[in-house]
């Protein structure tokens, strides 16, 4: 009697223990620390990452949690080593810094493509996953989400709009890194190029003659609009800025594995569409730049075929590097434009 009892309190203990620590198990909490690089206000912080962020928290019932640091820690250039080091958690990176690491991503910005900055995200993520994926670009990482932004546009500082090809010859201009960049290079473009949280330190001083690379919004929102005095729109854009929105590998291990799903139920195609918020601002963005005066242009048909006919090596060069990670490049480019087209019939 004496150690059937002894056995059956044994039992009890054990179990208890077991209960404690499943309770435990199930009310653990892992917090991230996301680093953003852009200004607090932006929208990618305020009504992208931040909702994003109360999603996550809301359906794993507070388990997941994301802090935001109050600056950035690090520049927009290492954005990928910090986050690899443990500086931050998390972090989002714009991935025209990071082509050799990120060849495949780039098929977004590509030039004449994007019909809006919520189709190109979507597409994109489609593409990644049905592609890319498995290539292990993001091996060191975690992706949970990517986002693209506004078309990049032409603006001219100057009373001579940007209307050919030839115009653009010898011109001063500041250039988004990666594409925008080397497109103005192709043409002949003496370019200065810098993330566009910098641009208004080159703009506002008189460096350069034109600003090229970046939608309405993002030259309103970083204090570069202001001294363009004309936009030329190319319908499909320079190129559209995509984004990688990246956790730690080692700390992403540390959410249980139904988290982890849980937090890829509200990210994935389900972050991507959230970029439909760049295609208001953009839209509010050039509405108040013409009523504060500045003139805008469409691009002609003959400036158009100057640029596809001097740009075409871009898509080129991109089918290329896809094949260097073992992608056929021609088939995953017509898949992602198919995916536009079907979008943008949708929106």
């Amino acid at each position: 009697m004496h150690r059937a009892m002894e056995g059956t309190l044994r039992f009890g203990f054990a179990a208890a223990i077991a209960l404690v620590g499943h309770a435990s198990a199930a009310s653990a909490q892992v917090e991230l620390l996301f680093s953003a690089f852009a200004p607090p206000n932006d929208i990618i912080n305020t009504r992208i990452i931040q909702p994003w962020a109360k999603k996550v928290e809301d359906v794993t019932a507070g388990r997941v949690k994301i802090k935001f640091s109050p600056t950035s820690l690090a520049p927009p250039q290492q954005q990928w080593e910090m986050v690899t080091q443990g500086v931050a958690d998390a972090a989002y990176l714009f991935n025209g810094l990071q082509q050799n690491r990120l060849l495949l991503p780039q098929i977004a910005h590509l030039p004449f493509l994007s019909p809006s900055a919520e189709a190109s995200a979507v597409a994109l993520w489609r593409t990644h996953a049905k592609f890319f994926a498995e290539k292990n670009e993001y091996a060191d990482v975690m992706l949970v989400g990517l986002l693209v932004g506004p078309t990049g546009q032409f603006y001219s500082l100057t009373d001579k709009p940007i209307d050919s090809a030839e115009r653009v010859k010898n011109l001063k201009t500041w250039g988004l890194p990666g594409v925008p960049a080397r497109a103005l290079d192709k043409l002949g473009a003496s370019v200065v190029p810098g993330p566009a949280v910098r641009i208004h330190d080159i703009v506002s001083k008189g460096v350069v003659d034109a600003f090229v690379g970046i939608g309405p919004y993002h030259a309103e929102a970083y204090n570069a609009a202001q001294f363009a005095k004309s936009i030329t729109v190319l319908p499909g854009g320079i190129s559209a800025p995509s984004f990688s929105i990246i956790v730690n590998k080692g700390k992403w291990g540390t959410i249980p594995k139904a988290d982890q799903e849980l937090v890829m139920s509200v990210s994935g195609e389900a972050l991507a569409r959230a970029s439909a918020v760049y295609d208001q601002a953009n839209k509010e963005s050039l509405e108040r730049l013409e009523k504060a005066g500045m003139k805008k242009f469409t691009a002609s048909n003959e400036f158009i075929a100057q640029l596809q006919q001097q740009w075409a090596f871009l898509e080129t060069e991109w089918v290329a590097s896809a094949t260097k990670r073992n992608v056929d490049g021609k088939v995953a480019l017509e898949f992602y434009r198919e995916q536009l087209k079907s979008l943008a019939t949708q929106r």
